[in-house]
């Protein structure tokens, strides 16, 4: 199983506009259906957030799936704007429930964000910022916060 979730979604939407979200949204969805298989299925989960079931997939082979999302830009107008995406896959056992799936999938999506961003405090406002300069959620903080070690002038770059 795959989860992905949108890069700076909220950035896009509050600098762009929600109907430049809606679009972003429709293009992802368009790729991610493009680049699964007849057999995976592709569903949005809400928000920024998507999952792939892939039934008839091994393991070594889910990483076909993410090679085919590239990163891509939108034009609105006279804007370009720049989509990427954070990806976590986590491989079906017996044992587990479907929360369980989700939430190692979700672990390792995180994780990789993470590893993906330079996340630093503010030192004025005391509130953590992605390399975007926008305030990171908490959820990823708990992930970070295993990632890194704090310094006393701030966060170590990922």
């Amino acid at each position: 199983m795959l989860l992905l979730d949108l890069d700076n979604f909220k950035g896009i939407n509050d600098r762009f506009g929600h109907s430049a979200g809606d679009l972003v949204l429709k293009e992802f969805a368009r790729r991610l259906r493009k680049a699964t298989r007849v057999s995976d299925v592709p569903v949005r989960l809400g928000g920024d957030e998507f999952l792939v079931i892939l039934p008839e997939c091994p393991p070594e082979k889910a990483g076909v799936v993410l090679t085919r999302l590239t990163d891509f830009e939108i034009e609105t107008g006279e804007d370009r704007i720049p989509v990427s995406s954070s990806r976590g896959w986590a491989r079906y056992e017996l044992a587990y429930t479907a929360e369980e799936l989700i939430k190692r999938a979700d672990k390792a999506l995180y994780a990789n964000k993470a590893a993906r961003f330079r996340i630093r405090l503010d030192s004025r406002t005391g509130v953590f910022l992605g390399s975007g300069g926008n305030p990171v959620a908490p959820r990823i903080l708990g992930f970070v916060h295993r990632a890194v070690c704090v310094r006393s002038d701030g966060l170590n770059r990922l």
